[in-house]
């Protein structure tokens, strides 16, 4: 498996939302796992997140240990 990333750390958020839309839409079945990167901004998370349950993506926000909190991961299956 090959994990894409999205680096949406100090975009605008508007753009972000935009940028996270497009690439979910390019790499639809794909069956690769994309990482994007949110930085710890929480409103970022929110667009994120409510972009990814639009699609009905599941998603995980961090690392294993909850230390690093500044990203997401999906799969797009």
């Amino acid at each position: 498996m090959y994990m894409k990333v999205l680096d949406l750390h100090g975009v605008r958020h508007n753009i972000a939302a935009q940028l996270l839309e497009e690439t979910v839409n390019r790499m639809w079945s794909s069956n690769e796992e994309l990482q994007i990167i949110t930085g710890h901004s929480e409103e970022m998370k929110k667009i994120v997140v409510d972009i990814l349950l639009e699609y009905k993506l599941e998603y995980k926000v961090g690392d294993y240990s909850g230390l690093n909190t500044g990203y997401i991961k999906t799969y797009l299956d």
